[in-house]
This record gives C-alpha cells, structure tokens and sequence, in this order.
C-alpha cells in the first residue's frame, strides 16, 4: 500500500512539472523506474501501467542517458514468467517508440540490444527496432548500416530459434532498405557468421 500510494505521489508531481524529469527532479523518474524492478508484481505492474502513461508526457526531456535507463529497467519484466508483466513491459517500450525520436530510439536500442542476455528481451528489442527501421531509414540514410547492423550480426549464430528468426526477419528488412551497404558491413565478420548472412540474403 505505502509503495503503490509512492507511485501515485510520483505520477502526480510527473504530470504536473514534466520538465522537472531533465533536471535534478530527474531522481523522481528514476524512483518510478526502480519500482518496475519490484519483487511484488502488484507493485511492478502498476508502475509499468505508470510508466506508460508518463512517458507521453516527459517524451520531450528525455535524453539517450534516460532512454537508456528506462530499457534497462524493462528488461527484468520483459524477462519475467508471467505473462501479463511481460505485456505491461512491452507496452511501456512501445509507448516509448511512440514518443521518441526515431533514430535516437534505434541508436540507444540498438545498444542496449548489444548488452542483453535474455532471450525474451533480445525478442522485445529487435521486435522494436524492425518497427522503427523505416522511418529511422528515411531520416538518417546511414543509421540502418552504423548501429543496428553491428548488434544483428552478433545475433546470426544465436543459440535461440526465437531470436534467430527475429534477427532474420530485421537483416531481411535491412537488406530490402539498404542492399548491398548489409553485405559492405558484414566485411570482417567470422566465416560462420558471414555464411549464414550469406544464406539468409539469398533465400
């Protein structure tokens, strides 16, 4: 109870001076993040639920600093058994699609893409970087081939089938947007991993 009324103090004081998040208030934001790290999954899903709704609302202030902050926060529901966290997580993540500017998402996606063990998470992530490919393309000629390639590459060997076909399904795309600048990219690669880009691209 004393946790949950926490969050309603924090989302009130989110709402009324967004601005703050950017500042030393900033602090606030972050306790509305630890919150989505909560053993009680009463008191997670309910700050995931928060954390949703204040995005939209301090989308403006946040930095790649707290972009990165909010992912990482993510990954522990995303990763989670139950499945209503993991839809509140994913939900959290798209509203911060939704809110960010495109190619600052996929940057900062493609980062913390690099940084994650779990398979779930990896799954979410690429999920989220083929939505934003496009419109990231299309505003930044070279963001496809300079951060999100790297990350993907790693991924081609993969030991699950689940993160395979996702990291399959983003290269394709990639390849579609870009051509050849995925094979120009791939140069250096180990001769397993340049193989099975090779295979894909060829299907």
């Amino acid at each position: 109870k004393v946790r949950i009324d926490t969050l309603n103090r924090l989302k009130e004081i989110l709402k009324e001076t967004p601005e703050e998040v950017g500042r030393s208030a900033g602090k606030v934001f972050d306790a509305l993040l630890s919150r989505c790290l909560d053993q009680n999954q009463k008191v997670m899903s309910i700050a995931l639920q928060m954390l949703t709704e204040t995005l939209p609302l301090v989308g403006s202030q946040l930095t790649p600093v707290h972009v990165n902050r909010v992912l990482t926060a993510l990954s522990t529901p995303l990763a989670s058994s139950s499945p209503h966290i993991v839809k509140e997580a994913t939900r959290a993540l798209t509203a911060l699609r939704d809110t960010l500017d495109c190619v600052m998402y996929l940057i900062t996606l493609s980062v913390c893409l690099c940084n994650t063990n779990h398979h779930k998470v990896k799954v979410a992530f690429l999920t989220q970087l083929y939505s934003l490919m496009e419109p990231a393309h299309s505003k930044n000629p070279t963001a496809l081939a300079t951060y999100l390639l790297p990350p993907c590459f790693r991924l081609l060997g993969d030991p699950r089938s689940d993160v395979r076909l996702e990291t399959n399904k983003v290269l394709t795309r990639c390849h579609t947007l870009i051509g050849d600048e995925v094979i120009n990219a791939a140069n250096g690669l180990p001769p397993l991993q340049s193989q099975r880009l090779t295979d894909l691209l060829e299907d």
